[in-house]
């Protein structure tokens, strides 16, 4: 008997130490992943899938010669810039707002500034004051992130447009702010705008920069239903948990498996796999959209457009709606010069194949009284490159499109 206990402590022992070594190897080889990851990323994960999860990879690389021009940086300031992007990531990108959802989240910087209100300054030396001052021309500028620019500041169509509408009013200070936000359509927007005049902000104009999101966002929900729906069935699961209390027996397999997807380990196997994998990978197809699908999303633009356009005239606003240029519709993409042909135009190819349908149907029946200004083929005859990535404008282009915004609302007396 005393031999068989031996014999079974001896093998509690062994057991012992080997589930103890294999954790400290486990854990001395998360830290070497680690530590590989810090010391030599550009040994471990290749440029080519930098590329797939950093959109500043390639302005390292083959496009680095543009990137002052393009995002309307100093000399030397691509590093300061990109560290100010890389901060709003860090935290998040967006914050929650009521009813539109998101935000961008506040921040100041030497190229990025958006200010607590919700809207990206057009630069320190031009920004108006928040609350608006009614003794100036107020005008607000609404769209997604092609609105709210992906450059500096003072690379953005908002800042340009002051610019130019000031030109034009010299004798009343013009303020624009910049509402644009990432991934905003014409829905969002129109509550934003009542939003803001709900809480007394009353601009002499809302300009609304529309096409893009409209036709990208073909069911008519807003980019984050995803995350607000998990955090409702998050929270639904906690609300059963403590209603069953202890009776409540399924485990919760999602954190385990997040976990395991943290580790520097597994996240090294997956860049090597990758790194392995990626000679194999293939240009980007493009999409074809069903067209009645195009045509529900242009039925979903035209109400939403009459409804801004109905509270815009129920508080003495005028309102202009703007049909915005697309790298899919009138532009050799020959002068794309930013398009990676790995991930082509990421789904914008829709707006390309609707902007004929929605060209088609303000034809055969106009806004109503809205003013519509069709600049969707500005970009056709600009001699330079209109896109720093798949859709956004370089700083040439937003002043360019900036420009003829300024001139139609001039000529369709909404700036008398």
């Amino acid at each position: 008997m005393v031999a068989k206990r031996r014999r079974g402590s001896g093998l509690a022992v062994t057991v012992a130490w080997t589930v103890m070594s294999l954790a400290i190897v486990f854990v001395l080889a998360n830290v070497g992943a680690w530590i590989a990851f810090r010391l030599f990323p550009d040994r471990i994960v290749s440029a080519n899938i930098r590329t797939t999860y950093d959109f500043f990879a390639r302005y390292d690389g083959e496009l680095a010669r543009y990137r002052e021009d393009w995002f309307g940086l100093k000399p030397g300031g691509w590093p300061q810039y990109v560290a100010e992007i890389k901060d709003r990531i860090a935290r998040g990108g967006n914050a929650y707002e009521d009813f539109t959802m998101f935000k961008p989240v506040p921040s100041s910087g030497t190229y990025v500034n958006f200010p607590e209100a919700g809207y990206r300054s057009v630069g320190a030396d031009l920004q108006g004051p928040w609350p608006i001052d009614p003794a100036n021309y107020n005008v607000f500028f609404f769209g997604g992130s092609t609105a709210m620019g992906t450059a500096s500041d003072q690379a953005t169509i908002a800042r340009f447009l002051q610019v130019d509408l000031q030109a034009g009013r010299p004798a009343r200070p013009v303020r624009v702010y910049n509402f644009g936000r990432g991934s905003y359509f014409s829905t969002q927007d129109s509550i934003l705008f009542q939003n803001l005049l709900r809480s007394g902000a009353k601009p002499d104009l809302a300009v609304f920069l529309h096409g893009l999101n409209d036709l990208f966002f073909l069911d008519g929900r807003p980019s984050a239903w995803n995350v607000y729906d998990a955090a409702l069935q998050e929270h639904a699961r906690r609300v059963r948990e403590q209603v069953a209390g202890v009776t409540e027996l399924r485990p919760r397999w999602t954190s385990l498996q997040e976990f395991a997807l943290s580790l520097p380990l597994v996240k090294l196997a997956g860049a090597i796999g990758g790194a392995s994998a990626q000679g194999s990978a293939t240009a980007y197809q493009p999409v074809v959209t069903d067209p009645d699908q195009l045509r529900r999303a242009i039925q979903r633009y035209r109400g939403t457009a009459r409804l801004i356009q109905a509270v815009a005239d129920g508080s003495g606003v005028k309102a202009a709606f703007v049909i915005q240029p697309v790298p899919g519709y009138h532009y050799d993409l020959k002068k794309h010069l930013a398009l990676d042909p790995r991930f082509g135009l990421g789904g914008h190819e829709r707006s390309g194949q609707g902007y004929p349908l929605l060209l088609e149907s303000l034809q055969r029946e106009p806004l109503g009284g809205a003013t519509v200004i069709w600049a969707a083929d500005t970009a056709q005859d600009y001699p330079e490159a209109a896109y720093l990535d798949a859709v956004h404008y370089t700083r040439g282009f937003s002043e360019a499109l900036a420009k003829h915004i300024a001139a139609a609302l001039g000529a369709r007396g909404l700036l008398d």
